[in-house]
């Protein structure tokens, strides 16, 4: 997988991310290491997930150089919402970075909040906005190799037997995520 030169030059630096309180209240800004170390400090974020042509999501695992997580199995896009930057356009804008795709339409699903420590590197403590976003072609996939170390594509069915065979190679927010779409979207 080779990185994407245009995404990389679209990346924003930025260090804050969105506070807000358990239920998802805005509650100000705060530096991403703050929000992730010590007992973590409540912050926005989202995960997408894309779906091929043929109704297959698209998984990415995540980069081995990642603080938190690295190496385990997530959705197709996980970040965090940036102060002064509008939902729709941070989540465009990471699936163009991570997975180097445009989609047409985003659809949001549902919200939920969760707290969860990587061994003693951090935690994440967020308020988790999913969204779903299909018929993207799987052909045009092209990952940037510092967001994801390899992809592929999971039908429900395999998807369901590996999360109950191999739960602990998933991302915690993702295992949250696709139970709660199993139950509300099917």
């Amino acid at each position: 997988m080779k990185k994407s030169a245009p995404a990389a030059a679209q990346r924003p630096a930025s260090r804050y991310l969105l506070r807000v309180s358990p239920d998802g209240r805005p509650a100000g800004i705060e530096e991403k290491e703050k929000c992730h170390a010590g007992d973590g400090i409540w912050h926005s974020a989202f995960l997408v997930m894309v779906f091929d042509e043929t109704d297959r999501l698209i998984q990415a695992q995540r980069s081995h150089s990642k603080t938190l997580w690295p190496d385990y199995w997530d959705g197709t896009v996980a970040s965090h919402f940036y102060p002064g930057e509008d939902r729709d356009m941070s989540i465009r804008r990471r699936i163009s970075q991570e997975i180097g795709v445009t989609c047409g339409s985003l659809e949001y699903l549902f919200k939920f909040s969760y707290q969860s420590r990587y061994r003693d590197v951090g935690i994440e403590k967020e308020v988790c906005r999913v969204y779903r976003a299909i018929q993207v072609r799987g052909r045009d996939v092209s990952p940037d190799e510092t967001e994801v170390a390899q992809f592929r594509f999971s039908g429900p069915k395999e998807l369901s037997q590996e999360i109950r065979q191999n739960a602990e190679v998933f991302t915690p927010w993702f295992l949250l995520a696709y139970r709660k779409y199993l139950q509300e979207v099917g």
